[in-house]
């Protein structure tokens, strides 16, 4: 679960290297790993919650 949160949150956070993501792109990259790297059910409530936020 901390995982996708902590993927999320490191790709919308603007970093010294890199800008932040929109919330939009991190959710869909985020799903994208659904079933390999993160757990499809995390994925699922994760977008459940940030799904109309994220946008």
């Amino acid at each position: 679960m901390f995982a996708a949160c902590d993927v999320f949150d490191a790709l919308t956070s603007p970093r010294a290297y890199k800008h932040a993501w929109t919330p939009g792109d991190a959710l869909h990259f985020v799903q994208q790993g659904s079933g390999t790297h993160f757990d499809p059910q995390v994925v699922q409530a994760l977008t459940q919650v940030l799904g109309h936020h994220a946008a």
